[in-house]
């Protein structure tokens, strides 16, 4: 998508410092994410919402956007790429929730562990490393700063019990993920593969939905599993996509 401003239904997304700016990706994966959050009884008044790696901030806004009627949703979203702060902080700035959302500059790793979260969510790096691509995307994207393990032990320590992190990340790296992620005793409920086109026999993506369990294979559920195609034969948005996303894009 175009370097300058994207404008949702109700906030706008600066993103002419960052590297990588507001695609697909996110915009699916904030728009699949749950509207609910699980009550925590070890909580306080408060639930709290964490961002990975939070960019533009983009998926913060949407799932601010998601609970706007409770002022009880408190966001973190958190960002070591100094450039992409700066959108971000701007953006947090100049959206409706601006009093909920707190940025922290840090990678993911130095973020105090004094509190657990109810929701999580990530658009986490996926390019192997030996990959060439411009500097500022590679900061985001390669694996070298976050890969799966790392991310899963960062989730199971800051998800509350039952709590869930939803994430989209290549669908070939899918049995990986869900391998490495059941270790830290994070179970997936709910799949959405992802077909750009509809005569697609692979997907290339896929969100997945995991909730923390108290240990590996307790309570398992099956996880539900749906399929999305973003564009149909003549190459305009499946009115699946547009359902799904409505919420959030101007022309929907």
């Amino acid at each position: 998508m175009a370097s300058g401003n994207f404008v949702c239904k109700q906030f706008e997304v600066s993103q002419q410092h960052s590297a990588m700016k507001v695609g697909t990706d996110s915009l699916i994966l904030g728009s699949w994410a749950l509207a609910e959050i699980q009550p925590d009884a070890t909580a306080d008044s408060s639930h709290w919402v964490l961002d990975i790696g939070c960019g533009t901030g983009l998926l913060t806004l949407m799932l601010a956007q998601k609970f706007q009627s409770s002022n009880q949703v408190k966001f973190i979203a958190v960002e070591m790429d100094q450039s992409a702060c700066i959108d971000a902080e701007f953006n947090f700035s100049q959206c409706n929730w601006a009093a909920n959302i707190q940025l922290v500059k840090s990678p993911i790793q130095d973020l105090s562990m004094g509190r657990k979260y109810q929701r999580i969510i990530c658009n986490p790096p996926y390019f192997g490393a030996g990959q060439t691509i411009q500097q500022g995307r590679a900061l985001a994207r390669l694996q070298t700063n976050l890969d799966w393990t790392i991310l899963a032990t960062q989730i199971s320590q800051r998800l509350a019990l039952e709590g869930i992190a939803e994430l989209v990340f290549p669908f070939v790296d899918f049995a990986q993920v869900k391998a490495i992620f059941a270790e830290y005793n994070l179970n997936c409920i709910a799949e959405l593969h992802i077909f750009p086109k509809l005569s697609d026999d692979v997907a290339k993506r896929v969100c997945i939905r995991v909730k923390l369990s108290t240990s590996c294979g307790s309570n398992f559920q099956k996880p539900d599993v749906e399929k999305l195609v973003i564009y149909d034969e003549q190459s305009k948005y499946t009115e699946q996509y547009r359902a799904l996303c409505r919420a959030y894009y101007l022309n929907f």
